[in-house]
């Protein structure tokens, strides 16, 4: 091991943390099923020679390409990363072992992985070889950028966010179920971007034959997540643009006959929710944008999958014309509430989002 960081030094590291996790959202849906992560190097005087960031999933780890950047610098120096080092073999080497070799002589970490093959095992690695950590660093703040994958990990389901675009009074298309275009232009490039944060979309198939959607990533760069539709009880056109191209999306049904994925039936006969988050975590997705329509939405709330929600608000009143949400409903002392509210006022409309009140706590490391 080399020289340590000197002990004279006092070093606040709470704008360092705060730096990595900047660094860790510009890999905001790429990284797919990982975890966003971004990493601060400093030398044995204290000073910051160099910052990573994952990039994209099978890329080089943040910890790993900050420490390439630093080279010898690294020595005795430290590395302040918002997520917990793993160590095992998955795509690419263990982030511990790259640590160790480049004779870092202190780790800050916001909190632990709770994936199985790291919770904890990554930290009790480098204290066994001489490494001083220091943990819970910025631990609330860390967990917020990394909401779905605690989730994907703790829960071994997909986050799940409900979207919805809407009138100030409630309704998502007018009384003859048209609905383009309740939100302008800023508002669909943000519901966009909001897309490619996620690794797969799911509409109805009446917002299907309706709208005939692309579900695609367009006007913002971004990968493009995969899409599902549920086809419910009949068929859906092949004309339809989604099902155009390399990348088609896939159907969900009750069988095999007309559908690329078959589910089990739910209450209302149509395919179960719960079995579709169900084999998209076998499948290994992480994350999943509910897109409509109104009968869709209800079954995700009503299963209790919702674990965002994101309304887009048109400028515009209807008066009459098809609900937000069908087949589900609450009194005011049974209504489902919403915190860490926020809302963001665009020119052509108001895009406001909110974590549900009473869902377990499952961002906490614990």
């Amino acid at each position: 091991m080399a020289q340590t960081v000197e002990d004279s030094i006092s070093i606040d590291y709470v704008p360092l943390m705060m730096q990595a996790l900047k660094l860790a959202t510009k890999g905001r849906g790429w990284t797919r099923s990982n975890p966003l992560v971004g990493a601060v190097v400093l030398d044995r005087h204290g000073v910051v020679t160099a910052e990573g960031f994952h990039e994209r999933i099978g890329s080089a780890h943040a910890e790993v390409v900050a420490l390439k950047l630093a080279g010898l610098r690294a020595s005795g120096g430290t590395l302040v990363v918002n997520l917990e080092p793993c160590c095992h073999k998955g795509r690419t080497g263990p982030c511990c072992d790259a640590i160790i070799a480049a004779e870092i002589s202190r780790v800050v970490i916001a909190h632990a992985d709770p994936d199985p093959r790291v919770a904890g095992k990554g930290i009790e690695s480098l204290r066994a070889h001489g490494v001083d950590v220091i943990l819970d660093v910025q631990s609330a703040e860390a967990e917020i950028i990394n909401r779905q994958y605690l989730l994907f990990k703790r829960l071994g389901r997909p986050f799940v966010t409900l979207k919805m675009a809407l009138s100030l009074d409630g309704f998502i298309a007018d009384a003859e179920n048209k609905s383009r275009w309740i939100t302008g232009t800023e508002c669909r490039t943000h519901a966009q971007r909001l897309r490619s944060w996620h690794d797969a979309i799911v509409v109805g198939a009446t917002t299907a034959r309706l709208d005939n959607p692309r579900l695609t990533v367009r006007d913002v760069p971004g990968p493009q997540p995969d899409r599902f539709v549920m086809q419910g009880r009949t068929e859906l056109k092949e004309t339809l643009t989604m099902f155009e191209g390399e990348h088609a999306a896939m159907r969900v049904g009750l069988s095999l006959e007309n559908s690329d994925w078959a589910v089990p039936a739910g209450t209302d006969g149509y395919p179960d929710v719960s079995a579709f988050t169900d084999r998209l975590e076998k499948e290994g997705y992480s994350s999943l944008l509910v897109e409509g329509g109104s009968r869709l939405a209800g079954s995700f709330l009503t299963a209790g999958l919702v674990d965002r929600l994101v309304m887009y608000y048109g400028p515009m009143l209807l008066g009459t014309g098809l609900p937000a949400v069908h087949g589900w409903g609450a009194s005011l002392l049974s209504a489902r509430r919403y915190k860490d509210i926020s809302v963001i006022a665009l020119e052509d409309g108001v895009v406001w989002t909110g974590y549900p009140e009473d869902e377990e706590n499952v961002y906490r490391a614990g």
